[in-house]
């Protein structure tokens, strides 16, 4: 079965109500039949988040309104905390996911959609390369994401050509352990539709080697030939396509094969940590997704 995310926030009744009686510094805005939210931003002065709503595509977002890096000094260039961060002021990964577990729980953030957090850190591949007398120059992220991998039926979602699974993002100041921001925070109610299985192991294979869905082609800088890479033993699990009709967008997930990338001790560019090739035949030669009907409801 191939799902689609299903689109909207839900609004209470008496919410609605207020809108169509609300009057803004003189302008009645039910006098232009308005009754419903598209977008909402709040901004707490307590703890200085803002909250961004879209209720049409169901997505929350939550934010600080002034990051944690963010410092006055009167000798800028002599202020410590003005400085790039250094290696050694990141905190260990289990302080992070501690700190982004509390803060999820401390505000009644549901989880139960999401597996076991990890660490994404892309660049540390690039750090670990790079000369050792180069390396204090190396830009160090002031914020580490814990990704809560999303997922579907008892599988993993994964992006294409992502160096991660696609989930829940918590963003964690490595210098006083607060959360910066919580994205990827999605309605978990899907559409499902029957589909025709690509089951042909070569194809799938061939389709891998070239980059998996939509190609991915990594190229030597040195001599812009195609680099060749090693693939491992492949992962059932769910591909995140999107779907662009009639200028909206549908949120499709597509059940995949997920190929971890071998990668090579030493390499001079980005390497993404899985190829995946989605598995129903409608899809898994076009470059983008085609119109799937869907009917009934999965949650």
């Amino acid at each position: 079965e191939v799902l689609r995310r299903a689109k909207g926030l839900e609004i209470a009744p008496a919410f609605s109500a207020v809108i169509k009686n609300l009057d803004v510094s003189g302008l009645n805005l039910g006098s232009f039949g308005v009754s419903k939210i598209q977008n909402l931003i709040l901004t707490g002065d307590k703890n200085g988040y803002t909250i961004t709503l879209d209720f049409f595509e169901g997505f929350i977002g939550i934010s600080k309104t002034t990051p944690s890096w963010t410092h006055s000094c009167v000798a800028p260039d002599k202020c410590r905390d003005n400085q790039p961060p250094t290696i050694n002021q990141k905190p260990d990964d289990q302080k992070l996911i501690t700190a982004a577990d509390r803060f999820l729980a401390d505000h009644g953030i549901d989880r139960s959609a999401y597996g076991e957090p990890m660490i994404q850190d892309d660049w540390r591949m690039a750090y670990e390369q790079t000369p050792m007398d180069q390396r204090a120059q190396f830009y160090i992220p002031e914020a580490i994401t814990v990704l809560y991998p999303l997922i579907l039926n008892g599988q993993t979602v994964y992006e294409q050509g992502g160096s991660f699974p696609m989930g829940l993002q918590v963003q964690v100041s490595i210098r006083d352990l607060t959360v910066e921001s919580v994205w990827n925070m999605t309605i978990q109610k899907y559409e499902s539709s029957e589909y025709d299985a690509e089951t042909d192991s070569k194809k799938i294979i061939s389709i891998a080697e070239q980059g998996g869905w939509g190609g991915y082609y990594l190229m030597d800088t040195g001599s812009q030939q195609p680099t060749k890479i090693s693939l491992g033993t492949p992962k059932r699990g769910y591909l995140r396509m999107w779907n662009y009709q009639n200028g909206v967008s549908d949120e499709l997930y597509v059940p995949a094969l997920s190929f971890p990338v071998v990668k090579p001790s030493r390499v001079g560019f980005y390497l993404p940590n899985y190829i995946t090739v989605p598995l129903a035949k409608d899809l898994i030669l076009q470059n983008y997704p085609v119109p799937i009907p869907f009917e009934k409801m999965t949650q």
